[in-house]
């Protein structure tokens, strides 16, 4: 119940279309989005993957944090990055 009621801010149930919150940030010029986290956000993150690839189109790359440091990779000027964190559970 709780998670219903927490994606029906955001999902209109009878469409199934996705309203984001407006802001200074333009989703829809991304090109690909980066994840970063550990453990069980690890996890969490991707299913993101998932549903940004199959409902948004977008690519998306999942590192787990430790490791993202050591990477060399080129990032495009507009790519985004979300970063899970599981602070608060231990």
């Amino acid at each position: 119940e709780v998670i219903a009621h927490t994606l029906s801010r955001y999902i209109d149930a009878a469409t199934g279309e996705i309203r984001l919150p407006k802001g200074a940030f333009d989703f829809a010029r991304l090109e690909r989005l980066t994840i970063s986290a550990c453990g069980t956000a690890y996890y969490a993150g991707l299913i993101s993957k998932y549903w940004f690839e199959a409902w948004a189109r977008l690519p998306v790359e999942i590192d787990i944090a430790s490791e993202l440091r050591y990477r060399d990779v080129p990032y495009p000027g507009n790519g985004g990055a979300l970063f899970v964190s599981q602070s608060g559970e231990t």
